[in-house]
C-alpha cells in the first residue's frame, strides 16, 4: 500500500477490511449485505458543493451505502 497500488478501507458493522486495486479517481458503493465494495466511475455521479471561497476542494470522493438488488429475469 505504500506504493500506492492499494487502497484499504474498513467500514462501520463489519470486521472484513477490503482492498481496492483501482488507484484511479472513481467512487464507490458498499454493498451491506454482500460486503462488496462496487467501483463507480466518477462521471456519472455529480456533486455541487456550496462551500466558502477560504475551503478549497482537492478532491471528491463518495461512498454509497445499501444493498443491491438483483435482477429477476
Amino acid at each position: 500500500m505504500a506504493a500506492g497500488l492499494l487502497k484499504e478501507y474498513r467500514f462501520p458493522n463489519t470486521s472484513k477490511v477490503i482492498y481496492d486495486s483501482n488507484v484511479e479517481y472513481h467512487h464507490h458503493f458498499f454493498d451491506d449485505e454482500t460486503v462488496q465494495l462496487i467501483d463507480i466511475e466518477s462521471d456519472i455521479v455529480e456533486v455541487k458543493a456550496k462551500l466558502k471561497k477560504e475551503i478549497p476542494i482537492s478532491q471528491v470522493q463518495i461512498l454509497l451505502r445499501g444493498t443491491r438488488q438483483t435482477v429477476r429475469t
